[in-house]
């Protein structure tokens, strides 16, 4: 199956791509997370899941190597999270600040225009930061990084305990419903006029620490909460929403961290198995004494006869 219409060459001719892409390949993990970041990296999409939905709007080389890198970091750090995203086809993202939960749970996603009109105070970045201008429509990315680099964007009275990331996600057959239209953008931008019903929301994907808050607060069934991990030792970013770029000191930090956390697990095992093993013996040392009692019951009873 064809994901992109950029060839394997294409992609791989900026040398930033091929350090990033080393940087995933060459990490101590099993054979079938090799092989399915082989796949995000290298063709955009595995087993039948594309990370770019068949909507027309901006694409270029650049945005499609920011598009799998994202995703390959996701991948790596949050699998079950990933696997969501590619059971369920979701693959359009809207990020923005903790504290537009409730209302967004409540009323769907409003644009800057339609919350003037309602005279709904803005806390968050439904006013559209590059031109601070109220915009008449939703704006969606099908690059989890954009929608990323948007949900850091902390609100403006914001409540501290919900001060954090959330990234909503969508479908394109969801999207489809509504009154899409392409937005004069050099980014990868899908437009949705007016508003966005939280009916079409599939997932909220928040820091593995707030999945449960956040669980509290959903309740619509269709939408399932995820958590996205190692937030902080992510070495692929972008600062002008285009680009993907690599950091080597957040790389050499996000080995050590797995380093670490390898060693806590190992420990653990180590723990495991011993008190396994202490378990074990202590079974068959019930069973002997079974097997004894039983035998000299026998014993006595042959004895009686």
């Amino acid at each position: 199956m064809k994901y992109s219409e950029y060839s394997f060459e294409q992609i791989m001719e900026d040398d930033k791509y091929k350090e990033i892409c080393d940087s995933f390949l060459n990490l101590d993990v099993e054979d079938e997370i090799k092989e399915n970041l082989t796949k995000i990296l290298y063709d955009g999409g595995v087993d039948g899941y594309s990370l770019r939905p068949n909507i027309h709007r901006e694409n270029n080389p650049h945005t499609e190597r920011l598009r799998r890198s994202s995703m390959a970091y996701l991948y790596l750090n949050d699998p079950e999270t990933f696997e969501v995203l590619k059971e369920n086809h979701i693959n359009i993202f809207h990020g923005t600040n903790a504290n537009a939960l409730p209302g967004i749970l409540k009323y769907g996603l409003h644009c800057g225009k339609k919350l003037e009109e309602e005279n709904i105070r803005v806390t968050t970045g439904e006013l559209w930061s590059r031109t601070k201008e109220q915009r008449d429509f939703i704006s969606f990315t099908d690059v989890f990084e954009i929608a990323q680099s948007y949900s850091l964007i902390s609100a403006i009275d914001r409540d501290y305990e919900l001060d954090f990331p959330v990234i909503f996600g969508t479908t394109e057959s969801d999207i489809a419903e509504e009154k899409v239209f392409n937005v004069t953008s050099d980014l990868s931008e899908i437009g949705v006029l007016n508003d966005y019903p939280v009916e079409r929301i599939r997932c909220i994907c928040v820091p593995k620490d707030k999945v449960k808050l956040v669980e509290k607060m959903v309740n619509q069934k269709q939408i399932k909460v995820l958590g996205m991990s190692n937030l902080e030792n992510k070495f692929i970013y972008t600062t002008d929403l285009k680009y993907v770029k690599f950091s080597s000191r957040r790389y050499k930090n996000f080995i050590k961290n797995r380093e670490k956390t390898k060693e806590r697990i190992s420990d653990q095992e180590l723990e495991e198995v011993a008190r396994t093993r202490k378990v074990s013996k202590m079974k068959k040392l019930i069973h002997r004494l079974k097997e004894l009692t039983s035998s000299k019951e026998n014993e006595y009873g042959g004895r009686a006869k």
